[in-house]
């Protein structure tokens, strides 16, 4: 928490490195000023790379443009790969940019900030956090499709990019067994399963379908038929095949 809060006072030290024209111009930056300004968090991270004493302060500091989606600066990385301290600064430097004036634009209201703060490709845990210390209310997170958890995203972005499951383990410091449960839910809630067959949740089976009594296959239609003795299994609460 120390390293946070001195992360966060020293997040845009790198704007000293871009010329004061560019920071106070009345209207839209060129495409070379822009440049600029983008780099600034390169700046900075290098900037307190040279001093011993501020070198673990750097990699928090230089990430607070970075967004959940990719589309940040000046690394450009999404979803885990950014770092997880860095997520707070992050959103609280975009709340308080949105709602200083700026040359080119007045200042949001706190509501208003709060509303696009809320919008934005950010951490959900850190815009909460952020919005409490402003006296905003917690934003109501939109529901994922399918309806996974945070955490159900997280795992399933990472199996996305080729990930093991023991190496998405040792990422989100999770068991290889959780992260093997959270994948079925995964796949359950998608309404597939990883053979390539797919989950039809809306017509239950019954005995007279095929599906014994007793069976994983109960209550599960593969391809549009109940399943049979041997196409499933059950592991937790959710139905993979065997």
């Amino acid at each position: 928490m120390r390293d946070l809060r001195r992360a966060a006072l020293l997040h845009d030290i790198g704007r000293a490195a871009i010329p004061t024209g560019v920071w106070e111009k009345p209207g839209p930056l060129s495409i070379a000023e822009w440049e600029q300004v983008r780099l600034h968090p390169y700046h900075g991270e290098r900037i307190l790379l040279r001093a011993p004493a501020l070198a673990p302060l750097a990699a928090t500091a230089g990430m607070h443009h970075e967004r959940t989606d990719g589309s940040g600066y000046h690394r450009g990385v999404a979803g885990t790969a950014v770092d997880a301290p860095a997520r707070f600064p992050a959103a609280a430097d975009a709340f308080h940019a949105m709602t200083e004036p700026r040359p080119h634009r007045p200042a949001l209201t706190s509501t208003s900030g709060a509303a696009a703060l809320a919008a934005m490709p950010l951490d959900r845990d850190a815009v909460a956090a952020v919005l409490a210390a402003a006296g905003q209310p917690r934003p109501r997170p939109p529901a994922w499709p399918g309806a996974p958890s945070d955490r159900e995203v997280e795992v399933l972005r990472l199996l996305a990019a080729g990930r093991s499951k023991r190496e998405i383990a040792g990422r989100l410091v999770l068991s290889p067994a959780t992260v093997h449960t959270h994948a079925v839910h995964i796949y359950a809630k998608a309404g597939v399963l990883r053979q390539g067959r797919r989950v039809d949740p809306g017509g239950p089976c019954d005995v007279g379908d095929g599906a014994r009594p007793g069976r994983a296959g109960a209550g599960y239609r593969l391809n549009g038929r109940c399943g049979g003795e041997g196409r499933l299994r059950t592991v937790g609460r959710s139905t993979v095949p065997s």
